[in-house]
């Protein structure tokens, strides 16, 4: 279900979420961070977390490790976001990007 919330309402792409490690995902600061070197545009970008899905993501917290729930429920299908093209549904455009 992660995986589908975070493609849905932060707008990111099939591969960058798949490479996703919960160090990257700062709850308490409301943002993901795509590195560089997870990114397809290879830029490194800050995604607002929304009220939505710190919900989702909230019970399922890790400090660490990749983020689960990448194959349930036919989400290999679904390409990256929530139209295949990693806009998603609530993020206004997937972050920002951030010089390193």
């Amino acid at each position: 279900m992660q995986f589908l919330a975070i493609g849905a309402f932060a707008g990111l792409r099939h591969a960058e979420i798949e490479r996703l490690d919960w160090r990257e995902v700062r709850l308490a600061d409301r943002f993901i961070e795509v590195t560089a070197g997870k990114s397809k545009t290879a830029s490194r970008r800050l995604v607002p977390i929304t009220d939505n899905l710190a919900k989702w993501l909230a019970p399922h917290a890790e400090k660490a490790g990749r983020v689960p729930g990448r194959r349930a429920g036919g989400l290999a299908a679904c390409g990256g976001g929530a139209a295949g093209g990693g806009g998603g549904l609530a993020s206004g455009g997937g972050g920002v990007r951030v010089p390193l």
